[in-house]
C-alpha cells in the first residue's frame, strides 16, 4: 500500500471501470428504495427543497430498474411471477412502515408525552385495519393461492411455510426500523414486530376460512410470531377487537 499512487488511478480511469462491473439484484435495489424512502419521510420539509426533489426522482428511477431487474431475474431461473409478488409483498411493507412512522410521528408532535406503548398498540392497528392494508391483504392473499396452487383441503400453514419463511425477515425488517424509533426496548419491539407479520399472514389466512386459521394455530414455524401476538393482544383488547377475524389466533 506505501507504493500505491491515488491521483495515478484516478487518472487511469480505473475506479471508473470498478464502479461499472457493479451489478444489483433486486433485494440490492430494494434496499437502497427502503433507504431512500426514509430520507424523503424524515428529512421533508427539513433538508432542502432541490434534494429532496432529487431523492424522489431517484426512487421514482430505482422503483422502474426493481421492475426490470425482477422481470430479467424471472427469465433467468424461470421465476419472474414469484419475484413480482414477492417484490410487491415487500413494497407493501415498506408502505406499511412508512404509514406507522408518519402516524406516530405526528401523534409525538402532539404531545410526546402521551406516546406511550397503548397509544403505540393503537396506532399500529388503525394503520393494519385501514382499507388500504385490508385491500393489500386480500389481494396478496388470493395471489398467494393461486402461486402455491392451492386447494380446498389442503393443509394452508404447511402449504405456506416455505413462502412465509422465505419473506419474513424481508418484510418485518423496514417496519423494525421505524418502530425502533418508538418503542426502546428491543423485546417490545421485537414482539411487536412479529405480532404484526402474524395479523398480516393470519389475515391471508382467513380468506380461506376456519381450517385455514385453525392450522396456522398449529403450526410449529408460526409459534414464535403467534406467541408474540398473544402477547400484545392480551396488553390491549383493541388489538383483538380490530382483528375479528382472527381472534381465535389470540387467546
Amino acid at each position: 500500500m506505501d507504493n500505491f499512487d491515488l491521483k495515478k488511478y484516478l487518472a487511469e480511469g480505473k475506479l471508473n471501470e470498478e464502479v461499472k462491473s457493479f451489478s444489483f439484484d433486486s433485494v440490492d435495489l430494494g434496499i437502497l428504495i427502503d433507504g431512500l424512502g426514509w430520507i424523503i419521510e424524515y428529512q421533508e420539509g427539513v433538508a432542502p427543497d432541490d434534494y429532496i426533489s432529487d431523492v424522489k426522482y431517484l426512487l421514482k428511477k430505482l422503483e422502474g430498474e426493481v421492475n426490470e431487474t425482477i422481470v430479467k431475474e424471472g427469465d433467468e431461473d424461470g421465476g419472474a411471477e414469484e419475484e413480482a409478488f414477492d417484490a410487491e409483498f415487500q413494497s407493501a411493507a415498506n408502505q406499511i412502515a412508512a404509514t406507522i412512522g408518519r402516524e406516530l410521528k405526528d401523534k409525538k408532535g402532539e404531545n410526546p408525552e402521551e406516546l406511550n406503548e397503548a397509544v403505540v398498540t393503537s396506532i399500529i392497528a388503525g394503520v393494519l385495519t385501514g382499507n388500504a392494508v385490508l385491500g393489500f391483504i386480500s389481494k396478496m392473499s388470493a395471489k398467494l393461492m393461486k402461486k402455491l396452487n392451492w386447494k380446498k383441503g389442503e393443509d394452508f400453514a404447511e402449504k405456506v411455510h416455505k413462502w412465509a419463511h422465505d419473506n419474513e425477515k424481508s418484510f418485518q425488517e423496514p417496519i423494525r426500523r421505524v418502530l425502533a424509533f418508538f418503542i426502546k426496548d428491543k423485546t417490545k419491539l421485537d414482539l411487536t414486530v412479529k405480532a404484526i407479520y402474524a395479523i398480516v399472514v393470519g389475515s391471508m389466512a382467513a380468506g380461506y376460512g376456519v381450517s385455514a386459521v385453525s392450522s396456522l394455530e398449529k403450526a410449529d414455524w408460526f409459534n414464535s410470531s403467534l406467541s408474540a401476538l398473544k402477547t400484545l393482544a392480551k396488553s390491549d383488547e383493541a388489538v383483538a377487537n380490530a382483528f375479528p377475524a382472527i381472534k381465535s389466533l389470540m387467546v
